[in-house]
């Protein structure tokens, strides 16, 4: 990492009460990583609703970690996204198949502490 490498966790913390979304920002939290990167199956970042099921549901390029928990947005569990924001980590919310773009592109969405 001092040599600004990136660094790949896959893993859960095999804790009960603790998802994966919350293991990936403790480990970000504890290396000082500068963004973490969350690979997502079935969607390409942050929308307004599960597209899944709702037609209207918009995708969103940006947003503050304050708003994912007001609007109450289930990208990812509301106990990351809180850590993540408390201690100022942004996170970047992609595709699984978008992952390899992640740093270089324009893919997926960004959740500002």
């Amino acid at each position: 990492m001092d040599k600004g490498r990136v660094v790949i966790f896959a893993a859960g913390l095999g804790a009960p009460y603790f998802t994966t979304d919350s293991t990936s920002v403790q480990r970000a939290l504890e290396i000082g990583a500068d963004l973490l990167i969350m690979a997502k199956n079935g969607v390409n970042g942050v929308y307004t609703g599960d597209p899944k099921k709702d037609k209207k549901a918009t995708f969103v390029r940006s947003i503050t970690a304050g708003e994912v928990l007001e609007q109450d947005l289930k990208i990812a569990d509301q106990s990351a996204i809180a850590l993540a924001k408390e201690h100022g980590l942004p996170i970047k919310v992609v595709g699984v198949s978008d992952i390899a773009h992640a740093i270089d592109e324009k893919v997926g969405s960004t959740i500002l502490p």
